[in-house]
C-alpha cells in the first residue's frame, strides 16, 4: 500500500490467486475509485502528475538496457506568443520533436505533413511540436503564417544547434512516454511513414492497463 503522486492510495491485491493481481485505488476517504488488473511479473509506474501505468517488468527492464538516453530538458517559448513549453511536463506523452526554420527548403515541404499528422493523433497521447531555429523569430513568424501552419512551435533563437547537435535542418526527435530519444530523424525523404510507424510502436509499448472501473 502506497501514496501515489495524484494523492491517491494505491492498494496491491488479490482476487483468486496468492500472489496480488489487482491495484485497487481508494481517495483519502477511503472511497473505491478504480482497479486494474495486475499481469504477471507487472511493474507498477507513477509520475509526479499522477499517472499511474503498468507495464510488464520484462519489457521494462529491455527499455532500459536498450541504452535510450533522456532527451535533455528545456523551456522554451511557443513563436508568437508570451506562453512556453517545459519539455518535462510533456512526460507520458510521446513527444517529436521537429527542428525547422523559415529558410530550410524541406521544412516548407515538411511541415504541412506534420500539421495532418498532429490531427490524426490528437485524441492520443502524442504531442508534435516544432522547434524554430530561426535567430529572428519575426521571419519564423511570417512564415508560419503564410504557410497557414497549426502547429504549435517554440522559439529556439538560433542557439539550438550547439545546444542539441543537430547537423542540418529538418531534423526530427522522438521520444518515448520517459522522454528518451527513441528515434531521430535527419532530413525529410518525401514522407512521413516511417516517423508514423515508430510513433505507432511508441504508443503501442506504452501501456493503457490502468483504467477506471467505477462502480
Amino acid at each position: 500500500m502506497t501514496v501515489g503522486p495524484d494523492g491517491l492510495v494505491h492498494v496491491q491485491a488479490s482476487s483468486e490467486t496468492a500472489a496480488p493481481d489487482l491495484l485497487l485505488a481508494f481517495d483519502d476517504a477511503g472511497n473505491w475509485l478504480r482497479s486494474a488488473r495486475l499481469p504477471p511479473d507487472a511493474a507498477i509506474l507513477a509520475d509526479r502528475s499522477g499517472a499511474v501505468k503498468i507495464q510488464p517488468a520484462a519489457a521494462l527492464v529491455a527499455a532500459r538496457a536498450s541504452g535510450r538516453r533522456t532527451f535533455a530538458s528545456f523551456t522554451l517559448p511557443v513563436l508568437g506568443s508570451s506562453d512556453s513549453v517545459r519539455l518535462a511536463e510533456l512526460r507520458g506523452n510521446v513527444v517529436i520533436l521537429n527542428y525547422w526554420a523559415s529558410w530550410c527548403g524541406p521544412c516548407r515541404r515538411e511541415l504541412p505533413l506534420l500539421d495532418r499528422l498532429s490531427d490524426e493523433y490528437r485524441q492520443q497521447p502524442v504531442r508534435i511540436i516544432g522547434v524554430n531555429d530561426d535567430a529572428n523569430p519575426k521571419h519564423a513568424i511570417a512564415f508560419a503564417r503564410q504557410m497557414g501552419l497549426r502547429l504549435t512551435s517554440l522559439e529556439g533563437g538560433g542557439r539550438l544547434q550547439e545546444l542539441h547537435g543537430y547537423q542540418g535542418l529538418p531534423y526530427t526527435v522522438v521520444l518515448d512516454s520517459s522522454l528518451r530519444v527513441a528515434k531521430t530523424f535527419h532530413g525529410f525523404t518525401g514522407e512521413l511513414s516511417e516517423l508514423r510507424k515508430v510513433i505507432d510502436a511508441e504508443l503501442a509499448s506504452s501501456s493503457s492497463a490502468f483504467r477506471d472501473s467505477r462502480r
